[in-house]
């Protein structure tokens, strides 16, 4: 996969357009933007030398970072590996004392993110797949818990899960939550010291002012909360409300955070979608870093349906 390769370059007379082809045509996935003065580069090369070495001919050089794509990959195998296995771990032995929690997940990425975190048990679904009644309580009668929490994820899927509690003899809380981003906070409250209705208390404080961020497309034309939409268009939402739309997934990631009142974020974290290209999640990235450049940036392969980003900011 060779070097993800970003710089800017600073000169006189450069010529954009004479440029954007001949540094394009030194390796791949080019995207390059300026003027006669400014140009900012990304681009995947085998050598980054030699595409450094044609810039300094056109000015002085800033901003350079350079990625080893290859080990990345490598990195992110020996990830996806350890994440395969994780599930595979006896689920007895992710229950807490007598404590468990369900939540609702799709995608692999976010249900070993959801794991990792004290999460007993996932049952698939969210978007257009909300788990019957009957599923989440099939999930709470063969968990090995006896005192469970529910994490719905999906305001959907609050109502199917608020009437699980009268239909088993197990003790079960329900900590409703909206979004994944808004699960995450509430499990970093979770204290296995704590009893049931104490860690439901301080997982539903935890996840209150959570900004839950969420970019997928338009599957039909609509109007709704003084947003135009057409079909196919990206569609930016913020706690499930739809905000924003365009036609480029970044633009609308962008806009809908700051729609959202994200100015000054300690953390962005970002689940991506399955069907993402990684050149696209390797641009939302750099956006997000130049925006906000005192946050810390994670990416995650999230692997989520529907839902093109998922993001969460804190």
């Amino acid at each position: 996969f060779g070097y993800c390769t970003n710089f800017m370059v600073f000169g006189e007379g450069i010529d954009p357009e004479h440029e954007r082809e001949t540094i394009a045509a030194m390796g791949q996935s080019a995207v390059i933007v300026g003027t006669d003065t400014m140009l900012k580069v990304h681009i995947h090369v085998l050598n980054p030398g030699e595409v450094l070495t044609y810039a300094l001919s056109l000015g002085d050089l800033d901003q350079i970072k350079i990625d080893n794509m290859s080990r990345q990959t490598e990195a992110l195998s020996g990830q996806r590996a350890a994440a395969t296995a994780t599930p595979e771990i006896d689920e007895a032995d992710r229950v807490h004392g007598s404590l468990g929690i369900i939540a609702v997940a799709a995608g692999e990425g976010i249900s070993n993110a959801l794991l990792s975190l004290g999460v007993t048990r996932i049952v698939e679904g969210g978007q257009t797949m909300n788990p019957s009644t009957q599923e989440l309580l099939a999930a709470v009668e063969d968990s090995p818990a006896t005192e469970l929490i529910v994490l719905p994820n999906n305001k959907n899927i609050l109502m199917s899960a608020s009437q699980v509690p009268e239909l088993t003899s197990k003790d079960v809380r329900i900590v409703p939550s909206r979004s994944i981003p808004a699960a995450l906070n509430a499990l970093t409250a979770f204290n296995t010291d704590l009893s049931l209705d104490a860690n439901v208390a301080e997982m539903t404080d935890a996840m209150a002012d959570t900004i839950a961020v969420a970019v997928t497309r338009a599957v039909r034309d609509v109007e709704l909360n003084g947003v135009t939409v057409g079909q196919g268009q990206a569609i930016g939402l913020i706690n499930d409300d739809l905000k924003t739309s365009g036609d480029d997934d970044l633009e609308v990631a962008l806009r809908t955070l700051e729609e959202a009142g994200v100015d000054d974020p300690e953390l962005l974290t970002v689940f991506v979608g399955r069907d993402v290209d990684p050149d696209d999640a390797s641009r939302l990235e750099e956006a997000l870093a130049e925006r906000w450049r005192d946050a810390e940036i994670e990416m995650h392969e999230g692997g989520q349906p529907h839902y093109r980003y998922i993001i969460s900011a804190e």
